[in-house]
């Protein structure tokens, strides 16, 4: 059974949750391609699931941990777009740090092509990172 493409990107979120990323990394398009905010400290552009891959591991640079809550999914055609709620465990402390974000997501033929997240406060989620 093939699935929607809001099944496709909720199991992104649920098998990232289990830890299988290599399930994640197989709902990927080889032609990927992911745009953080250049102001981020694991800011730029990542292709493909390898660069999906290499965006973690500069996030995880900075978080100890990371948690993911999904507050609505809107489907449209190719496209999705999630609601998240983001909660961080900041590296070299125990404080962790809440934002929300919206991301965009793309598909093609039930694989990721795009994903932009879009965050409600870039500035305070660079300070807490940097602090």
């Amino acid at each position: 059974m093939k699935l929607t493409n809001q099944q496709v990107i909720q199991s992104i979120y649920d098998t990232g949750k289990a830890g299988d990323f290599e399930t994640m990394l197989s709902l990927m398009d080889p032609e990927l391609v992911i745009e953080e905010a250049e102001s981020l400290p694991y800011g730029g552009t990542y292709h493909g699931p390898e660069g999906f891959r290499r965006l973690l591991a500069r996030v995880f640079e900075s978080v100890r941990s990371f948690h993911v809550e999904v507050d609505g999914m809107i489907a449209d055609g190719d496209q999705v777009i999630v609601m998240l709620r983001l909660k961080l465990g900041l590296k070299g402390s125990d404080r962790e740090f809440e934002t929300k974000v919206a991301e965009y997501w793309r598909l093609r033929d039930g694989k990721v092509i795009e994903l932009r997240p879009f965050y409600w406060d870039t500035a305070a989620l660079v300070s807490a990172l940097r602090s």
